[in-house]
């Protein structure tokens, strides 16, 4: 037993250096939800607003084939499955529907909205003959 003692203290000592001080612990209990409430809900809030109002201003074709991705200083990027819903988009936007989303920053001031391709968005195509299907 006096051979395990030393690993005991040694033990310890490591235990006690990696312990946060009592006010330490504090600080981060009071840091730690300004901080999500910041970097997480805030911004989530605001792609909410903008997701809904993209939803109401374009058509259902479009919706369905769109994402809103992320909004970061003033740009709305929005992902799109092809050039075609691209192009449908992109006139929808320059004929009023950009300025309608700017309308909906309730808590965020849009600047721009940025429309992408991302080809992960485009669904399979139906196949026309069930036998594919088993391989």
């Amino acid at each position: 037993m006096a051979s395990s003692r030393p690993f005991e203290r040694r033990i310890d000592a490591i235990r006690q250096g990696r312990a946060i001080p009592p006010d330490r612990a504090q600080a981060l209990r009071d840091f730690l939800p300004a901080q999500f409430e910041r970097e997480h809900r805030k911004p989530f809030d605001r792609l909410a607003e903008f997701i809904e109002r993209w939803t109401q201003i374009m058509p259902p074709e479009i919706v369905e084939r769109s994402q809103v991705a992320a909004f970061s200083r003033g740009v709305l990027t929005i992902n799109v499955d092809g050039s075609s819903t691209l192009y449908a988009a992109d006139r929808l936007l320059k004929a009023g529907g950009e300025q309608q989303m700017r309308l909906a920053g309730r808590r965020a001031v849009l600047r721009r909205v940025r429309l992408g391709v991302d080809p992960s968005l485009a669904q399979p195509a139906a196949s026309a003959d069930p036998a594919d299907e088993c391989g």
